[in-house]
């Protein structure tokens, strides 16, 4: 009856509320004797020791105003005239659907501390404590923000956002192999993570002229492992060419890093010791790149998700094709950063 009284939104809630409950949501001991009023007294304190919110989607509960922290409300707590505006109208629900977990991970830690460890930190730190985490995640040193949900999340909090400084987009173009080397450029994509996972590689000789290339489906894969394989399938190729100079072309710089340190993760390690003695044989380098420079690697990889079937083939779209062109021409392409 009590948890009626302070919630329902019934006519005889609304009696009941007007009659024992104050402005600011507790019992009022000055009411007018009553036969139930005594009753009611004994079990509001219990009712306020257990009751907690149900936030759900949080489309209901006001982020400032609402008392679904602590037994005051983030305003009421905060007490201070030094706070930037306030979008007071906020609901939870915006600020963590909007791109801020960082907001209810911190609140299920203090729900945690109060409940467990019986200590508990004033709102004013827990607020500045958020503040000053999502300035340090959402933006850059310089507090520049990108992305619209960001900016509309810092403004809801009261975040001071500058302009996000316009860059200008980068010129990447495909570079050819040195004369009598052999460049292969290798790229692993992916459906989830662990999901469908492919690979693909196109071989070229120093005149940009596609010697090979190939697609391969994986199964099922995690993404640092289909871009790992990508590059290995690479290595066995052109040892089954029998290249004398190699050139691997990856967009991931973490397995070129690694390939480079000869730290070979276990899933690829035989196959790393398979390609080793060839390797030690001839000149050979593996070099990071940006995707737009290897766009028929990427399609290649993603040919292959979508059929599950691996194709050992030289023959092209008509817009891959052009694309091929265009980078024996050296004709750049632009990435927008």
């Amino acid at each position: 009856m009590v948890w009626r009284i302070k919630h329902e939104k019934s006519a005889a809630s609304s009696f009941l509320r007007a009659r024992f409950v104050k402005k600011d949501g507790s019992f009022n001991k000055g009411c007018r004797s009553s036969s139930i009023a005594l009753g009611i007294s004994k079990v509001w304190k219990t009712m306020e020791m257990i009751e907690r919110w149900v936030i759900g989607n949080g489309g209901l509960s006001n982020f400032w105003k609402d008392k679904w922290w602590h037994p005051k409300s983030i305003l009421e707590e905060i007490q201070s005239s030094d706070l930037p505006p306030l979008a007071t109208n906020a609901k939870v629900g915006d600020l963590i659907r909007d791109g801020l977990p960082i907001i209810a991970a911190h609140i299920w830690r203090e729900i945690n501390r109060i409940q467990y460890e019986g200590k508990a930190r004033k709102m004013v730190y827990s607020y500045e404590y958020i503040r000053q985490e999502l300035t340090l995640c959402l933006g850059s040193s310089k507090g520049e923000f990108k992305a619209i949900p960001d900016i509309l999340c810092c403004r809801k909090l009261g975040l001071h956002v500058e302009n996000p400084k316009l860059l200008s987009p980068l010129e990447v173009h495909w570079c050819k192999p040195l004369s009598n080397w052999v460049k292969i450029n290798v790229d692993g994509s992916f459906l989830g993570n662990p999901g469908r996972a492919r690979a693909g590689d196109i071989v070229h000789d120093s005149d940009g002229q596609v010697c090979n290339a190939f697609s391969i489906f994986l199964g099922i894969k995690k993404i640092y492992e289909a871009e790992f394989a990508a590059a290995m399938e690479g290595i066995l190729l052109a040892k089954n060419m029998n290249a004398r100079e190699l050139w691997i072309e990856s967009d991931s710089a973490a397995v070129v890093a690694v390939v480079q340190k000869h730290h070979i993760p276990w899933f690829a390690l035989q196959k790393w010791l398979f390609a080793l003695p060839f390797l030690e044989t001839i000149p050979w380098k593996i070099t990071q790149c940006f995707r737009e420079a290897i766009t028929v690697a990427d399609f290649l990889a993603k040919k292959a998700s979508k059929s599950g079937i691996s194709d050992y083939s030289t023959s092209f779209p008509s817009h891959v094709l052009d694309d091929l062109k265009n980078d024996v021409i050296g004709r750049h392409r632009f990435r927008f950063l």
